[in-house]
């Protein structure tokens, strides 16, 4: 959190956004997103932002920080309303970058008057990740600056975001120097703060996870991203998922694709989406966990997160095998239904 000062800041500052801030910062993006649900205004829309954009879902997390900026508008919070815009501008840098010169302009002014040193420092890398992929050393030079700058302010969190930055830029560019940003997001990152980070790092360049790189990170699952389902009829996917997926026998592969092939129809994919959220729209993961911890014997060993273990592509049979990228992350948009939600420029390579 920022410390704000100011017209509007202060002692009206969302406290209550720091509450799911350990989970989030620890990957644990479901118990993350539960918890930003039972806040207030002050706090609500934004964590909601901050869980939405490392899954890859852009458009969401720029929604949601234009309804918490609107919300502290309205209720004359100047820091928040700061810190959702330059947000906004943030996540609009990797799809739409036209967009966010505009939405940084905006974020620039509502810092008139304020000291927020982590705010500020997210429109400068908005900036940066708003030119990724440019030619020449421009983005580098200016990465060497704003990490200075960083480092003097003492914002860590920052810096962890301007390294994925810079890994997002080679990504794009496709060439080598990701390994090297990645390098120097797993230095940050050594204490499991932000590790997720070096995961979105590997799903933009297309690389796979490092062998010895445990998957601590718990995606939040596809039903309730609105992503539709596609399963095999087994007992315990029948009873989780109901009629709200489709299901195709695991060995019959004309089955799966023509189950692909009618997600192909934007509005078969809008209507199955919609059904996907509704589904989810009653799940209560801390009952679940409660009664999973109660029924579990003492010597067991510790239960599992209710949230799924590994985030698993859109409409892929739940097979064993490496942790597959958030669905907005993924290098390539090859076999994504038309009309489906992800990051522009992520589908370049």
């Amino acid at each position: 959190m920022n410390g704000p000062s100011g017209p509007g800041a202060g002692s009206r500052t969302p406290r209550t956004a720091r509450l799911p801030a350990p989970a989030r910062r620890a990957g644990d993006f479901p118990t993350a997103l539960t918890t930003a649900r039972t806040l207030d205004w002050e706090g609500h829309h934004r964590v909601e932002g901050d869980v939405w954009w490392p899954q890859g879902e852009m458009d969401r997390a720029a929604a949601a920080y234009e309804a918490a900026r609107i919300e502290a508008e309205q209720h004359g919070v100047a820091g928040e309303h700061a810190t959702s815009q330059a947000q906004r501008a943030f996540v609009l840098a990797f799809t739409d970058p036209d967009h966010a010169a505009d939405e940084l302009e905006l974020a620039e002014q509502l810092l008139t008057g304020l000291t927020l040193r982590a705010t500020t420092l997210t429109t400068h890398t908005a900036a940066l990740i708003r030119i990724a992929g440019t030619p020449g050393s421009a983005v580098e030079n200016r990465a060497s600056v704003r990490r200075a700058d960083i480092r003097t302010a003492g914002v860590t969190a920052v810096e962890v975001t301007l390294e994925l930055g810079l890994c997002f830029h080679h990504a794009v560019r496709g060439d080598d120097a990701v390994q090297t940003a990645i390098a120097r997001l797993h230095d940050l990152t050594q204490s499991g703060d932000y590790a997720c980070y070096i995961d979105i790092a590997h799903f933009m360049a297309d690389l796979p996870l490092p062998a010895d790189r445990a998957q601590q990170t718990q995606w939040v699952e596809a039903m309730l991203s609105g992503i539709s389902v596609i399963a095999a009829p087994l007992p315990g996917n029948r009873e989780a998922l109901g009629d709200d997926a489709q299901y195709a026998p695991r060995d019959d592969v004309d089955e799966w694709v023509a189950a692909l092939c009618r997600l192909e129809n934007r509005g078969v994919y809008a209507a199955a989406a919609a059904r996907a959220r509704a589904h989810t729209a009653g799940l209560d993961y801390a009952a679940d966990l409660a009664k999973c911890k109660h029924m579990r014997p003492p010597d067991a060993a510790p239960a599992l997160s209710p949230a799924v273990p590994a985030r698993r592509p859109a409409a892929q049979a739940p097979v064993q095998g490496p942790p597959q990228a958030p669905r907005g992350w993924r290098g390539s948009t090859t076999g994504c239904p038309t009309g489906a939600p992800g990051p522009r420029r992520c589908s370049t390579r």
